[in-house]
């Protein structure tokens, strides 16, 4: 995904007399010159140091911020980042780049929600900018709202028709959002691109998974499988749909076989968890949600999991500071709040318990509670769901 980097011609917008005694604007040029360099190169230490000195001799240099905003989204530092776009933002509100990447910021941690104005903002006054509008239809798409997500991501149909990933999150989000003549064009058209190539069934087999058509879904990544054995996922969405049949020594299988492909995958080792809890075995699904976690902090079905286990284990502090983490994450999941209740309940703080129980009511039934239905197998966490253009 590309970032929007400022270039030296505004590495001074807003620099103070006396704050330039000690650096000339020459001086700050250099080195300007010498960050972007050493950004282009991928030697983040030395242009963090370097777009840090910028910024404190000259606090209106828009692209100092800027730049110094990338190089801590791609060390994933994103509270940072965010900060440093807005300070450049608040410079120049009128260069519709730096809402980009803002937006960037907030979606690289699945903030998606906070992600959609500064897209909206971008696509508002750039309608041609297909990386924004690409970006704000996935966003629309991963908060729900598919009556939004599908007409903006078709409007990409012209330049991204080819795209198998594209087509695949188009056909999703038009039949979610009921729209069947928009999904059986993209269908259609991920047949013609995708022949019989690997990932061509891949994505035919996670669109069944999404429709809960697991036989179908199992043949599709049985070809994927034959065709090419360490195809990245395709092991992670045989062993979902193993899962979701109670076939869980199967799944273990093939979830430790995605590993092997991506020992960093937080979703395979989440889905490790659920797999030994449903085997009654705790320590293990401690052990690979704690895995996750190390992967990926924010990750609420491995808090929501690993404070399941500590419950059971009678370890209540530590799975209720798990249960406020997952909290802050999702305010509005009943699942979160119900177990938190329970704990609170166990470790004798029943006032506290009493308005976890009544935020569970307030929240209705969890029915439509997105966290339970990745927990019980309902729903999918896609690790690639699409790949937006750079």
């Amino acid at each position: 995904m590309g970032f929007i980097i400022i270039m030296a011609g505004l590495f001074g917008a807003g620099v103070q007399a006396e704050e330039r005694a000690a650096h000339s604007a020459a001086d700050l040029g250099e080195l300007f010159h010498e960050g972007e360099q050493a950004l282009k190169q991928g030697e983040l230490g030395k242009a963090e140091s370097i777009f840090k000195q910028i910024c404190a001799a000259d606090r209106g240099s828009v692209g100092g911020w800027v730049n110094l905003g990338v190089v801590h989204l791609r060390l994933k530092q994103w509270d940072s980042a965010v900060k440093e776009f807005k300070t450049a933002e608040r410079l120049a509100p009128q260069i519709p780049g730096i809402r980009l990447n803002i937006g960037l910021a907030y979606y690289r941690q699945s903030a998606y929600q906070l992600a959609i104005p500064p897209f909206e903002s971008v696509v508002r006054e750039q309608p041609d900018s297909v990386q924004a509008r690409y970006l704000l239809g996935l966003c629309y798409f991963f908060t729900e709202k598919y009556d939004k997500s599908t007409p903006v991501l078709e409007g990409l149909w012209n330049s991204q028709s080819a795209s198998l990933p594209y087509l695949y999150v188009l056909s999703l989000s038009a039949w979610k959002a009921e729209q069947k003549s928009v999904e059986d064009r993209a269908l259609t058209r991920m047949l013609e691109v995708g022949g019989d190539s690997p990932e061509l069934h891949l994505f035919m087999a996670k669109a069944y998974v999404e429709r809960k058509l697991d036989q179908q879904a199992l043949a599709e990544l049985d070809k994927a499988l034959e065709l090419n054995p360490k195809l990245p996922f395709a092991h992670y969405y045989r062993g979902f749909v193993d899962r979701r049949l109670h076939q869980f020594q199967r799944a273990r299988e093939e979830f430790l076989q995605e590993l092997a492909l991506d020992p960093d995958s937080a979703l395979a080792f989440d889905q490790l968890g659920f797999v030994c809890y449903g085997l009654e075995d705790g320590e293990g699904a401690q052990k690979y949600f704690r895995a996750a976690l190390k992967q990926d902090p924010n990750l609420g079905t491995s808090l929501y999991g690993l404070a399941k286990v500590l419950k059971k284990q009678g370890q209540l502090k530590e799975a209720l500071a798990l249960l406020d983490r997952a909290a802050r994450i999702d305010p509005d999941s009943p699942s979160v709040q119900y177990l938190r209740g329970q704990v609170l309940l166990s470790l004798g703080r029943g006032s506290e318990a009493q308005f976890a129980m009544a935020r569970v009511t307030d929240l209705g039934k969890a029915e439509n509670d997105h966290l339970e239905k990745m927990i019980s197998g309902q729903a999918v966490a896609d690790p690639q769901p699409a790949s937006e253009p750079r």
